[in-house]
């Protein structure tokens, strides 16, 4: 009796081992599984992120040849458009009080067909994204903006295409033309175009007495 009892136990020991090593086997082939799948997911997020990387620096280098060829302009092209003006033509010049007296007076005639506006605020801008939103240089009356000859202004003030000239009171009146519009040009505010983002900045706000001849042709 006591050889069959032992007997017994140890073949319920071997059952219990057996079905212990079937459950740590299926634990492993589990993991396993898990392993896999989830170095499966692991190389296809980098494949992803590879791809992601390549149109990244595609979208990147398109845009850059972009921007340069934009903003570059050949000689042919400036000789054959007839929209592109004098840059910032100084049209009057005063060397002392009294010739600059006779200057403004001769602007305020109206029989030049000029008329004065009074004081206006002048800000600056240039034709990059973060004063245009773009670099295309195209302004609201469809010409190409001119830097230091192009302004923006408010169409109800100052009607677009009409010749401006402003007097900072240094002694020159600088001539502009009206072509471009803006969402913070409201009223007695001129914007005027020039070459680069840095000039805008540190031109900063100034004020001039402005003075404008409409429908320039």
């Amino acid at each position: 009796m006591k050889n069959k009892g032992i007997t017994l136990f140890l073949a319920f020991a071997c059952i219990v081992l057996i079905v212990a090593l079937c459950l740590l086997s299926m634990m492993l082939v589990t993991v396993t599984m898990e392993l896999e799948s989830a170095k499966a997911t692991i190389a296809h997020k980098d494949v992803l992120i590879d791809e992601l990387t390549e149109q990244r620096d595609l979208a990147l280098r398109q845009l850059a040849e972009t921007v340069t060829a934009e903003t570059q302009t050949t000689p042919e092209t400036v000789e054959e458009s007839e929209e592109i003006a004098p840059q910032g033509a100084v049209v009057y010049a005063a060397t002392d009080a009294a010739s600059y007296q006779q200057v403004t007076s001769k602007l305020d005639d109206a029989s030049a067909g000029l008329r004065s506006l009074g004081t206006f605020k002048v800000t600056h801008y240039d034709c990059c994204v973060l004063c245009c939103g773009n670099t295309s240089g195209i302004t609201a009356s469809g010409r190409q903006a001119v830097p230091d000859y192009t302004i923006a202004v408010d169409p109800s003030v100052i009607p677009l295409g009409s010749a401006v000239w402003l007097d900072y009171g240094d002694g020159q009146l600088v001539e502009y033309r009206a072509d471009d519009t803006g969402g913070a040009v409201k009223g007695a505010v001129i914007d005027v175009c020039v070459g680069d983002h840095a000039t805008a900045l540190n031109l900063g706000r100034r004020s001039a007495t402005v003075y404008v001849q409409e429908a320039m042709k």
